[in-house]
């Protein structure tokens, strides 16, 4: 079985709290990674979490929770978790944890929560969800209004297919086009001194 909603953050709290009210770091075992402290991404969690007016975003803006457990009971809308691992979203709960009591009761996070047994299903759910292409800061540039601007602006020139040239705003928007690649110009070759 697998569910997918939000936890209110104070219930994934209580979730990775061990009886003296620490954290549980148990609990992250099957993790690839343990908590990384500092770093430009835990950076950013923190600060959604810490602004009162930002930290309702946080479902949608935090890729969220995967949860394994071999033994799941749903009765009503309250879930029952038998030996549990997050495998997927250690920093985030380790960052929500970090600031509990700046917590408002509206602040959710997204979780996954899949019910198994078996090691090896396990060992390739921590694989799938622990693995994103890296995307370099740089290519956060082409969301802005003016990167938009410039490929609407090149898109705009009439001119024969073969002496068209594009703005590749987003890696290989072209790829399966009949732009042929002297025709695209990307954001390097735009900046290029």
């Amino acid at each position: 079985q697998a569910y997918l909603g939000l936890l209110p953050c104070k219930e994934l709290v209580k979730l990775l709290s061990n009886s003296d009210g620490k954290l549980h770091k148990a609990i992250f075992n099957e993790n690839v990674r343990d908590f990384l402290n500092r770093n430009p991404v835990n950076d950013e969690i923190s600060k959604t979490i810490t602004s009162q007016k930002e930290q309702r975003k946080l479902a949608a803006l935090n890729n969220g929770i995967t949860i394994v457990a071999r033994n799941v009971n749903l009765v009503g809308k309250k879930f029952t978790l038998s030996d549990f691992q997050i495998v997927n979203g250690c920093q985030t709960s380790n960052i929500i944890f970090l600031h509990r009591n700046l917590l408002q009761e509206e602040t959710a996070v997204a979780v996954k929560i899949i019910e198994v047994e078996d090691k090896e299903i396990i060992n390739e759910i921590v694989k799938a969800t622990n693995r994103q292409t890296e995307v370099k800061d740089e290519a956060f540039v082409v969301l802005d209004g003016f990167h938009k601007k410039i490929e609407r602006f090149f898109l705009s020139i009439e001119e024969s297919s073969n002496e068209k040239i594009v703005y590749e705003r987003r890696k290989r928007q072209y790829s399966d086009t009949t732009y042929l690649p002297h025709n695209i110009i990307s954001l390097s070759s735009l900046t290029y001194s």
